[in-house]
Formats: C-alpha cells, sequence, structure tokens
C-alpha cells in the first residue's frame, strides 16, 4: 500500500459507498471512512469494511467544519492533499456552495459538478429543456393553452398519461407518492386535481412510455466523457415503480452519444447517471438525470470498470497537480447481471401479487444462478453485507411485534394531521390515507386549522379519517379529537382569538378530548388551559425547540394527565413521524376516548420532520396570499431551512 495516497469517503452508511471503498481498498489507497451522526440509526456500513482503515462519525450540528478538519489533519499527516469522494446528496450540495468548495480546495482535492450544475441537473423541467435543444428525445408532456376548457384538455390526453407535480419530493411524497399513472379519465381528473391542490400549481401531465428502462453513467470532467457504463432495468421495487433490484450491464452507443452531448452542453464535472425509458416503438428517451452517486453503482465493480479508480485520480490531480497519477485509458466493461439480496426477493413477492409470475420466478432463479453477482455481498468482505441485513432483520422484528399488538386490539394512529384545508397544508386526504397505509397505521385524525374535515369517520384507502380540529386559543393549540358533531368554531373567533376555557367547553360538550398541542412551541411558554391530555411527542415541533415535547412530557406528568403524540404532518410524508399507540378492545369512537382519558395509550415519536418541510408550508401560504414581498420571504424561509437540515440535522 502506499501510504501518501489517500482518500476519504463520505456517507459510508450509504450501501453503494461499499464500491467505492473496497474498489480503492484493492487498489491500494488508504481509505479513510466517515459518517454524519444524523441519528436516523443507519449502520455505517463502510466502517465494516475491511479495507477501511480509518473510522470517523462527525458531528451533525459543525458537520462542515468537522469535515474540514478531518481534511486539513490527513492533509497535515500525509503532506499530500486527500482526495474527497462526496457519496450523499447533502454532502454534495454542501461542497458545492462557492465558497464551501474554495475553502476544502485548500485541503483536499474534489472532483464534482458545481452548484450550477447540480442546480440543472436536479431540475426535471430545465433538463427536459435543454433537452429538446439539443435533439434528444423526451417524454411528450401535455399543458393546458390559453382559453381552453378543463375538460377539453382532459379529452385530448391519451391514456395511460403519467401525472406528477414538478418537485414531488420538496412537497414531502415518498417515491411511491410522486406520480400516478392514470389509466382511465376518472383517475386523470381525479390525480390532476389531488396533485394541484397540493402543489398549488398545475400538475405535469407527461406520455407514459410502456418500454424498458435503462441508464447510462458517466465520469466526466470539463464536459469530457472519462468513463462510462450502460445498464437496464430487469426488475424494481416496489413493481409499480421504484429503484431497481435487479439490472444488466448493456452497449448502448446512442444513449452514451447522447449522455455526451448533455455533458458537454453543460460542461459536466463528476458523476451523472442519465436515465432512460423506451418508447412504443423501442427507442429511448432521456428522463432524468440524477449528478450524484447512484442506487446502482456497484453494477461499475462488478462490471470490472475503474470507474472509482478513475473518480479518485481526477480528485487527488486536482488537490495535487504537482504530484499526478497517471489516469489509464478506458476499458471496455464485462457482461454482468447484479441483484440486491433481499430487496429482489421482495420484488418476486409483488410480481407474483401483480400476476406476473415468470418474473417472480426469474428473481428466484438469478438468486440462484452462480453468474448473478450481489450488490453489497462479497465472500472477501461480508461484514458490511452481514451487518446490512442484520438491521432488516431487526425492523422486520420490529414489524412483526406492531402486528402483534393488533391482534391484541392495539390500534396505531396518528392524531395530528393536517389537510389542504390548512392554509399550510399540502395534501389531500386521500393522499394523506395513502401514505398513512403505507406505514402501517390503522387510522389518522385530521385536524386542520380552526374548520372541521370531517363530520363524522370515513373510511379511505383501507384506513379510517377520524374527525377532529385543532383550534387557535389565547392558551395556544388546543387539539378536538373524535367528536360526535362539529364544534362551531367560527362562533368562538367571532370576537378575535378564541378563549381557551371556552373552547374545551365547546369541544367537550360535541364529544371531544381535549388535547394541549405542541405546548412549549416556545422554549419559554407558559402553558395554562384545562385539557384532558397533553400532545407530549410531536414531529415538527422540533423547529421551533429541540427541547419541546421533553418540556411536553415533564408538564404531563406534573399536571398527572394522559399523553399523547402526533406527527403534525402538514404533507403526504410526514405522516406517522409520531403516533400513539390505544389499548382498544374495539374500534370506536367512544372506546378512543375512553382509552386516551384513562391513559390507556403511548405517545410514539419515530422520526423528527426536517425543518425544510415546514418551509414548504411557510412558502404554500405565502403564494396564497400572493404577496411579493411575502413570496420573497417564503423563499428565504425555505433556504434557511435547508441550511439548517443539512448542518444541523434533526436529531432528537
Amino acid at each position: 500500500m502506499v501510504d501518501s495516497l489517500v482518500a476519504i469517503i463520505t456517507d459510508v452508511k450509504y450501501r453503494m459507498s461499499l464500491a467505492v471503498i473496497r474498489d480503492l481498498g484493492a487498489a491500494g489507497v488508504r481509505v479513510i471512512s466517515c459518517h454524519k451522526d444524523d441519528g436516523d440509526g443507519s449502520p455505517p456500513l463502510g466502517f465494516f469494511s475491511k479495507y477501511t482503515s480509518e473510522r470517523h462519525t462527525l458531528p451533525a450540528d459543525g458537520y462542515e467544519d468537522a469535515l474540514y478538519d478531518l481534511c486539513k489533519v490527513t492533509l497535515d499527516n500525509t503532506g499530500k492533499l486527500p482526495a474527497l469522494l462526496p457519496v450523499g446528496a447533502s454532502t454534495l450540495a454542501m461542497l458545492a456552495v462557492p465558497e464551501t468548495h474554495a475553502r476544502f480546495s485548500s485541503v483536499c482535492g474534489l472532483c464534482m459538478p458545481t452548484e450550477g450544475q447540480l442546480s440543472l441537473l436536479n431540475d426535471k423541467g430545465r433538463v427536459a429543456e435543454l433537452a429538446i435543444t439539443l435533439g434528444i428525445p423526451v417524454p411528450a408532456f401535455y399543458a393546458i393553452e390559453d382559453g381552453e376548457s378543463i375538460d377539453s384538455f382532459f379529452d385530448r390526453i391519451p391514456l395511460p398519461c403519467v401525472i406528477k407535480p414538478r418537485w414531488g419530493e420538496g412537497l414531502g411524497l415518498t417515491a411511491a407518492l410522486r406520480y400516478t399513472i392514470a389509466q382511465n379519465p376518472d383517475e386523470l381528473r381525479q390525480s390532476y386535481e389531488d396533485f394541484s391542490r397540493l402543489a398549488g400549481e398545475p400538475p405535469l401531465v407527461q406520455e407514459y412510455l410502456p418500454g424498458e428502462a435503462k441508464g447510462c453513467s458517466v465520469l466526466a470532467h470539463n464536459g469530457k466523457i472519462i468513463r462510462k457504463i450502460s445498464h437496464k432495468r430487469v426488475r424494481e421495487y416496489p413493481v409499480t415503480g421504484g429503484p431497481s433490484t435487479c439490472c444488466d450491464t448493456v452497449h448502448e452507443p446512442q444513449l452514451e452519444d447522447i449522455a455526451a452531448q448533455l455533458a458537454d452542453a453543460v460542461g459536466l464535472t463528476g458523476l451523472s447517471m442519465f436515465e432512460f425509458k423506451d418508447d412504443s416503438d423501442g427507442k429511448p428517451r432521456l428522463l432524468e438525470v440524477n449528478p450524484r452517486v447512484w442506487g446502482s453503482y456497484p453494477l461499475t465493480r462488478i462490471a470490472k470498470t475503474d470507474f472509482t479508480y478513475a473518480w479518485f485520480t481526477l480528485s487527488w490531480n486536482n488537490g495535487n497537480p504537482g504530484s499526478p497519477i497517471i489516469c489509464q485509458t478506458e476499458k471496455a466493461y464485462r457482461s454482468r447481471r447484479m441483484l440486491f439480496f433481499p430487496s429482489d426477493l421482495a420484488s418476486a413477492k409483488g410480481y407474483i401479487r401483480a400476476g406476473k409470475s415468470k418474473l417472480a420466478l426469474r428473481a428466484v432463479f438469478d438468486l440462484l444462478r452462480p453468474g448473478t453477482k450481489d450488490g453489497l455481498f462479497e465472500w472477501s468482505d461480508a461484514r458490511p453485507a452481514l451487518r446490512y441485513w442484520r438491521s432488516l432483520l431487526k425492523r422486520n422484528t420490529q414489524q412483526i411485534i406492531e402486528n402483534t399488538e393488533r391482534e391484541h386490539s392495539v390500534l396505531h394512529i396518528d392524531l395530528h394531521v393536517h389537510t389542504t384545508l390548512s392554509s399550510d397544508g399540502r395534501a389531500t386526504k386521500e393522499m394523506l390515507a395513502r401514505s398513512a397505509a403505507s406505514r402501517g397505521l390503522d387510522a389518522i385524525v385530521l385536524t386542520d386549522h380552526d374548520v372541521c374535515a370531517l363530520e363524522a369517520p370515513e373510511r379511505c384507502e383501507g384506513i379510517w379519517l377520524l374527525p377532529g380540529c385543532e383550534i387557535s386559543t389565547d392558551a395556544g393549540h388546543i387539539l378536538g379529537l373524535f367528536f360526535d358533531r362539529p364544534p362551531d368554531i367560527a362562533s368562538l373567533r367571532s370576537n378575535g382569538v378564541a378563549s381557551a376555557t371556552k373552547a374545551v367547553s365547546m369541544l367537550r360538550e360535541c364529544g371531544a378530548v381535549t388535547v394541549l398541542a405542541h405546548p412549549f412551541i416556545r422554549e419559554n411558554a407558559r402553558p395554562d388551559a384545562p385539557v384532558d391530555c397533553i400532545e407530549s411527542a410531536n414531529s415538527r415541533v422540533y423547529f421551533k425547540n429541540p427541547r419541546a415535547n421533553a418540556q411536553a412530557e415533564t408538564l404531563a406528568l406534573s399536571l398527572n394527565l394522559p399523553m399523547a403524540a402526533g406527527s403534525d404532518a402538514h404533507a403526504a410524508g410526514e405522516v406517522g413521524n409520531a403516533y400513539t399507540v390505544f389499548e382498544a378492545p374495539d374500534f370506536s369512537l367512544p372506546e378512543l376516548r375512553n382509552a386516551l382519558l384513562s391513559g390507556r395509550c403511548r405517545p410514539v415519536l419515530v422520526k423528527n420532520t426536517p425543518r425544510r418541510l415546514k418551509g414548504l408550508s411557510q412558502f404554500r401560504q405565502a403564494r396564497r396570499s400572493r404577496n411579493p414581498l411575502k413570496l420573497m420571504k417564503g423563499l428565504a424561509y425555505i433556504g434557511y431551512c435547508m441550511m439548517l437540515d443539512i448542518f444541523r440535522g434533526t436529531k432528537s
């Protein structure tokens, strides 16, 4: 091993980081693995690789400074600038900021996209516009024309089609909820209206492409392709649309030419994966670009390319121009099939449910076929995979425990959820219900601000939506849960701010249980309301006061009141971040009221919601006001929240 050659790999909790670590370690480079302690419980897989020489856990609060110090210490010890290879998207975005990039360039070598390149390539709309100017085929998009009625617009859209918001991730949607494939006019209309209400603007309506999904991955330097590899998706999970669980290398000159065109047009430096899907004629069309280490990156190692070492070489040479490493000529990559166990077995189960038994059998065959390689497990470096599978087993064990609880009349209910009826709500009740079902919840309570979304329980997407509200009073926000009839909230606010005493009295008359919501949203608050229960776990209150939940729990204990939990979700992806476990012999409003009042329940905080979602809620309010000053403040607040997420994290 040549000790002077050093690489620092970030975000080694992600499984694709292992291919980077293994490639460099096997090539004789000393590998330093680092992991940001963001409190999500994910095992830092890279720490368990035999190729890792040093292991460093960096604090979420002050992550940039800690990473800089690690590079500086390595420079001082070796006399050479280490190559810094950022794996995670958040680290990449942090290092792309010009001031940060300039700062790190003094202590490490970097080969990565600029801030402008990241901004362009992460924007699907701008990528499509650029592709069209270059003559690159993309899916057809449909937009309503000036003076055209919405009915005429829907009538001219060919089915099936894809409906999706412009920035689904920014709206808090999980991958499965970021688009809908409409098979009939009713689904088209419903999805279009749902996404319009959610985003506050019309969604994108796109041609559905029935063909194979493919990708061309590249390493570029100043717009010139240094390395390339193409692959096609064999299976995915979820089977209705999700990450690849099995893929093959392919040789697709057309894809490579398109990738080269785009890389040259933007002057790309660093790694990127260009995603395509074939149309009905078998011709590929560009979908999007991922300018970072992608999920199927281990295929570059399995196919015997030297992607990682070439990336390291460019990074090293940028930092040490006086001691350059020779970058070898690109060689042809091998034909290989890669799968991820046990995700591929989960896809087999999904294909069986979808009536595609042949695809399911192929998954089992591939698992047993000696020529198929796993993207994570290697006999010579088995510990990371074993650690990963162990974490999955623990996660599944928790699911078994939750299922057992349900068999013994235990219910999981998110007691604090907002729809678009709240001025800052960004999800329809249907979207919230789908998200709740995917999280394994039994019910959610719709608690919109000063309005009742439901008058009675309602079944939706396989779970129960229960009636509730959140009233703003002179003593803070008070939840009214499980009422028999909706309260007349407007009468409470006829003379300005509602009285907490009057609000509690009215809610009780309507049969509701009263809960003091996030009582310490301000750290120095002095909550004083005659309620039945205290919300001691709220996944959003962390925005304003990191100690709020602990203070609320102390308050509940001092008053001898039951404790409850709710996510305070304003977007579908937030549902279930906190919920309450009820011990109830039957599912009814009276039984739920009795369980809450008697303390036959316990609060559960799964995780704190990222601050950027709070920023998006505030921006939605500003956009509705149509006030330019408020819009500017809303945009600034989103940026502020994103920076806090990057540098402080969301650790409890």
